[in-house]
């Protein structure tokens, strides 16, 4: 997804809007509803766009690795991108996308801390899968000086182990 490939988010200056290909495809997004809307009964609409919010969720969800660093900045940056594709999303189905929901919160695990991060899941339970975890690990190291693999090993350790838990 070009939102994680050509995107920067390590800039020093908070830009307040959505990234350009946000913008993009919600115009693009806004103009196929237009064209379907005209032409298919509501039934056969819905269905287009009913799993839409989902499917944006999992390739952004999945497109973590592709980001090569990431600051606070970034961060508000990227969660302004998904407001933005989950406001356009909400006005076509007329439902709120709640799997956007689940997104924005996979990019809020950035503001924290390895070991809060761990603490989170200890006291709520995996909200995500072991990968994609791994995947925010692994962005962090690559965001924050300071931050080695050595560390990084020791906390998806931690993690594996609190997730074998759950699953026991």
């Amino acid at each position: 997804m070009p939102v994680a490939l050509q995107s920067n988010y390590c800039g020093a200056i908070d830009d307040m809007d959505p990234d350009s290909n946000v913008l993009k495809m919600n115009k693009d997004l806004a103009g196929i509803e237009e064209a379907m809307n005209l032409s298919l009964p509501p039934r056969k609409f819905r269905y287009i766009f009913e799993g839409l919010g989902h499917l944006v969720s999992t390739i952004l969800i999945n497109s973590t690795h592709h980001i090569k660093r990431i600051n606070e900045n970034g961060i508000k940056k990227m969660c302004r991108n998904i407001f933005a594709i989950q406001q356009n999303l909400t006005n076509i189905t007329a439902s709120r996308e709640s799997d956007l929901d689940h997104t924005r919160q996979y990019y809020e695990l950035l503001y924290l801390k390895p070991d809060e991060i761990l603490q989170k899941v200890l006291e709520r339970g995996p909200q995500f899968t072991e990968l994609e975890y791994m995947n925010i690990f692994e962005l962090v190291k690559r965001s924050k000086p300071g931050i080695d693999q050595k560390m990084i090993d020791n906390k998806l350790a931690r993690l594996k182990e609190m997730l074998r838990e759950v699953n026991v």
